[in-house]
């Protein structure tokens, strides 16, 4: 069984366990619920395919989907997240320039999504990240890195969900 993560305006809400069944392929989604309805989909290697609307099941949101090796042809090869249809991550970031050793270790193979204003949010497997670009108004100070071109502001942000 593989599991990756759900994603939502670049936070994480929920897996995503993908496994095999006899000749089908099973999608199981299980999220917290949101506003609104959330068409979900699979994304990786720059494709998206579609899964469908998970519905309301004991507070959460849940869907199961079984796919023929057919119907996978249309989807992408290797999974990288799922998140509503449509949703555009920001590209991966450029590779992060050598930290001291007084300075945390980010990864620099990390995915990171833009929030509608302006502020970058990834997960590194253990902790939410949140960057602010450096430019911006108020940003706090701390470890500096460039991501997509453009200096940001990088800390830990609140716990990822469960």
């Amino acid at each position: 069984m593989e599991i990756y993560p759900i994603m939502i305006s670049g936070e994480q809400c929920g897996e995503l366990r993908v496994h095999r069944e006899g000749l089908f392929t099973v999608f199981e989604a299980d999220m917290d619920r949101v506003e609104g309805i959330v068409r979900l989909s699979v994304f990786g290697g720059g494709h998206e395919g579609n899964l469908g609307i998970p519905s309301p099941k004991d507070g959460r949101l849940y869907m199961k989907r079984r796919l023929s090796a057919a119907e996978m042809r249309d989807y992408p090869q290797k999974i990288e997240y799922a998140a509503p249809s449509g949703e555009i991550p920001v590209p991966k970031p450029e590779p992060l320039q050598e930290a001291s050793p007084a300075e945390p270790e980010y990864k620099s193979d990390l995915l990171w999504f833009s929030t509608p204003d302006g502020v970058l949010v990834s997960f590194d497997g253990t902790r939410n990240l949140v960057a602010v670009p450096s430019d911006a108004p108020g940003a706090p100070s701390g470890i500096k890195r460039i991501i997509g071109g453009r200096e940001y502001v990088i800390f830990p942000g609140r716990p990822g969900h469960k």
